[in-house]
């Protein structure tokens, strides 16, 4: 994936800002170098973004690799690149021109997962009644069948299966 990438972002003449975890930075500037790719290429860890957010530069072209790392919408690193609630005003991912999200890990648990890239990226993909995003209790609503957990952070429900799922691929089959 990171070698396609790289030629994908090439042929589009996009230098490229990625959001890895620490040990595939060395990886990003190894490939690029094995294979003569002349776009530059920013690399920063899940971390720093987390700690310095918006005073890193970055590139038009954003890659999120590992990007099943943010599938917890609660979680500090998903808040840092998508922003509070996974809203996309206030996250390392503003005003990117394009965001790519890669993952090697190719099935979610559960569509729940998905929420936090939805929400940010393709709001309009899910909206509600009013025509607005869904939150994530009427996203998990729609497509999730769930039971209380009494352990879980903020109450958040465990997720037991699906509902509604081909309505929701049907959604995003697009992109």
């Amino acid at each position: 994936k990171t070698r396609t990438t790289l030629m994908a972002a090439e042929q589009a003449n996009t230098p490229i800002t990625v959001v890895c975890p620490p040990v595939a930075a060395p990886v990003w500037h190894g490939e690029r170098e094995k294979w003569g790719i002349r776009i530059a290429v920013e690399t920063y860890t899940y971390e720093q973004i987390r700690r310095y957010g918006f005073a890193m530069p970055r590139y038009p072209t954003l890659v999120i690799d590992e990007g099943h790392y943010l599938r917890n919408m609660d979680a500090g690193r998903t808040e840092a690149v998508y922003g509070r609630l996974c809203s996309g005003l206030d996250g390392f991912a503003t005003g990117a021109e394009r965001v790519w999200v890669l993952s090697g890990t190719l099935i979610p648990n559960h569509a729940g997962e998905l929420y936090p890239h939805l929400r940010s990226l393709l709001p309009h993909t899910i909206p509600n009644n009013l025509g607005r995003p869904m939150s994530y209790a009427e996203f998990s609503h729609r497509y999730l069948k769930t039971r209380p957990n009494p352990f879980a952070r903020y109450g958040k429900p465990r997720v037991i299966g699906h509902r509604n799922i081909s309505e929701l691929k049907t959604r995003i089959a697009p992109y």
